[in-house]
């Protein structure tokens, strides 16, 4: 009984340290050395260069679809954004401020800053890697838009608002703007926002 224990124990110990080896040869791999190594444990590993080109970082699948890629994430420069690091687990990780190191401008190019931006909250509504959305947004607007911002919300007298399938960013900057509408472009057909009335102390109700 010890024998056959002790033959587990060893068993065990190769199992763990073999599992222990893949991870830190897949941690210091390039894309296609990490699927040609899971290849050969696991079925089904996608060929990271079958379904896409590697030309520039716009992309197109098998299917003709055009992804859109974060530049970094095509030059295969992990380390610009993620932690270099011996620590295989700990190389996922990234600062807070990572966005900014490269798109510093974008937290001031407006008078007033669109929430996420102003708390490097990018990931909300961008993707790091790739996204078939152009400016590697994660999802469709509005659908992107109204996972904070509730249509039933918005003012009816603008008719794009009555629209479920209008896309917001047509009219407004997901960054920010000269004012809390974020509006990309200020015309004469442009509604004011509106003010709260006031009453004059004493006077007869009627709004002025």
């Amino acid at each position: 009984m010890s024998t056959r224990y002790s033959s587990f124990k060893r068993w065990r110990a190769l199992m763990l340290l073999g599992a222990g080896l893949m991870l830190v040869a897949i941690g210091c791999s390039t894309p296609q050395e990490r699927y040609k190594l899971l290849s050969l444990v696991f079925d089904g590993v996608p060929d990271p260069d079958a379904a896409l080109t590697r030309a520039s970082h716009i992309r197109k699948t098998a299917s003709g679809q055009t992804v859109y890629v974060h530049k970094p994430f095509a030059d295969q420069k992990c380390d610009s954004c993620h932690l270099n690091t011996s620590d295989i687990f700990a190389r996922a990780k990234v600062s807070p401020d990572i966005c900014s190191k490269c798109h510093s401008d974008i937290q001031s190019e407006h008078k007033i800053i669109h929430g996420p931006v102003a708390v490097n909250m990018c990931l909300t509504c961008h993707s790091p890697h790739h996204s078939i959305q152009p400016h590697l947004l994660k999802s469709a607007v509005p659908k992107l838009c109204t996972q904070c911002h509730e249509q039933d919300t918005l003012t009816t007298a603008v008719p794009e608002h009555l629209d479920p399938k209008s896309s917001c960013i047509t009219c407004h900057s997901g960054h920010g703007g000269d004012d809390r509408r974020f509006l990309k472009v200020a015309s004469a057909t442009t509604r004011p926002t509106p003010q709260p009335t006031t009453r004059p102390a004493g006077g007869s109700g009627v709004n002025r």
